[in-house]
């Protein structure tokens, strides 16, 4: 098998019947030392998404001919998708308003299409923020907002998401109104605090 990382060519330190999962782990050991992550992977002239690696690491390096690794430093994704959230929270954050105004003035099928995309927009936030932390090693849940610990947080988000929810499978739109002006809106100024001290340890680890 050949290998290529980032266009250089990788001896291949395995035995025959390895598994091309346990080089790409030894890819992935060796690249995290030098402070870079793969993002892409492409086996025999295929781009492997994500969802079919697993498939494609049980398969022996004897049965492959040609793997491409490319990586990036860390430091640069996580500048990426922290730049990615911070352009989303301002836009979440008039969302979010507008979505509570609908509500109270009785525009529910604008209401009720703008709430499925305020929960999907923010649970796409808070994987982003994780995958940042994850990356950088740090231990997201240690973090405190306001003097509280990130998952609690977390949990008090997850309970009036919940809520949020339920009030709209009972179509009790004045409860739904409510919980994005009173309860959700302000729990953005929690994300924007994340994001900052995300923000604030790239910088630190990039001096």
């Amino acid at each position: 098998m050949d290998l290529l990382v980032d266009g250089v060519e990788h001896p291949v330190t395995a035995e025959p019947y390895a598994s091309l999962g346990a080089v790409l782990a030894q890819i992935d050991a060796t690249l995290a030392a030098r402070e870079r992550m793969i993002v892409s992977v492409n086996v025999d002239g295929k781009e492997i998404s994500p969802e079919q690696l697993a498939h494609e690491a049980s398969r022996q390096v004897d049965a492959v001919e040609r793997v491409l690794v490319r990586s990036e430093a860390i430091a640069v994704l996580a500048d990426t998708e922290l730049a990615r959230v911070e352009q989303q929270l301002p836009v979440l954050s008039q969302t979010v308003r507008d979505v509570a105004t609908l509500f109270q003035e009785g525009k529910t099928a604008d209401g009720l299409e703008g709430c499925r995309r305020t929960m999907d927009s923010w649970m796409g936030i808070v994987e982003s923020e994780r995958r940042v932390a994850d990356a950088l090693r740090l231990p997201l849940d240690g973090f405190e907002v306001d003097g509280k610990p990130i998952d609690v947080h977390r949990a008090e988000l997850n309970r009036f998401l919940q809520e949020a929810l339920q009030a709209m499978e009972r179509g009790d739109y004045v409860l739904l109104g409510d919980l994005f002006e009173h309860e959700l809106a302000p729990r953005l100024d929690a994300e924007l605090t994340i994001v900052n001290e995300l923000r604030r340890s790239l910088t630190n680890d990039q001096s």
